[in-house]
């Protein structure tokens, strides 16, 4: 059986409060940190990185795996629409593009579907995330240079 003592739930009363206390002491009001404004159209390089390999592993690799090219899509290292201006991947990808070519002693004869139903942003960040991977060339692209290639 166990015995209770009035002074060990006194005790543990005050060790409830004092805890509470302690917790709402943290929590209260301090010092807020306000995040440095960011531009509304490019994301920092490492988030944009990240958001393009999202694109690419959800509307790219099944056909061009993990770089490499397919049965009927090309290798994207050393690509030389990877390596053009970002404007050439804009194109392929807002337009599609009909594959005619010999890699490495493969004949390629597919089509790559136009993906004009991607964002701006998807296809910003699909296209830095390329040219990183593929072309060792990190930089942010802005969704706006894609919006305005679109309207032309």
């Amino acid at each position: 059986m166990i015995i209770v003592s009035a002074t060990w739930i006194a005790r543990l009363r005050w060790t409830v409060v004092l805890a509470g206390a302690c917790l709402c002491a943290a929590c209260g009001p301090g010092e807020e940190t306000v995040a440095p404004p960011r531009s509304a159209t490019a994301a920092a390089p490492a988030e944009q990185f990240a958001a393009g390999e999202k694109v690419y592993e959800m509307h790219c690799a099944q056909c061009h795996y993990a770089g490499e090219g397919g049965a009927n899509a090309p290798p994207l290292t050393n690509s030389p629409v990877v390596l053009a201006a970002p404007a050439a991947t804009y194109r392929v990808i807002l337009q599609g593009q009909r594959n005619r070519s010999i890699v490495d002693g493969r004949k390629l004869n597919g089509i790559m579907p136009a993906m004009d139903y991607l964002s701006d942003e998807e296809i910003a960040s699909v296209t830095a995330y390329l040219r990183q991977r593929f072309a060792g060339k990190s930089e942010t692209l802005d969704p706006a240079e894609v919006r305005s290639f679109r309207k032309n």
